[in-house]
């Protein structure tokens, strides 16, 4: 019994580190921008904060999917693509959205040192 208890928790124990990953969350800001006097047409600005060793992902490509948003030009595709990248809406504060999600810790660089 004990060395079948044994094999079990050897083959378990690596799913079990994946579940104890530290997570972080993030937060952006999308500002929507009125061109002209046709208030339905908008963009957004996405923002990640103004010191760039706090959203400091490994992976660059998210910063780029994120980015797109700079091009979108209704609220609800703005929404729509946020959700669909897994940020959830905190707020919506005099044409500021507020975004969260969270990531794993070791998706991002660790800069607090070398800012």
């Amino acid at each position: 019994m004990k060395k079948k208890s044994i094999i079990l928790m050897l083959i378990l124990l690596p799913s079990l580190k994946t579940l104890a990953q530290s997570k972080i969350d993030k937060f952006c800001t999308i500002e929507f921008l009125i061109s002209g006097f046709n208030s339905k047409n908008i963009h957004g600005n996405i923002s990640f904060g103004k010191n760039k060793w706090l959203f400091h992902p490994k992976d660059s490509t998210i910063i780029t999917k994120l980015s797109y948003v700079n091009s979108l030009d209704t609220y609800p595709d703005i929404l729509n693509y946020m959700s669909k990248n897994g940020w959830s809406l905190l707020q919506i504060d005099r044409g500021v959205m507020f975004f969260k999600k969270a990531f794993d810790a070791s998706d991002f660089m660790d800069d607090e040192i070398t800012r």
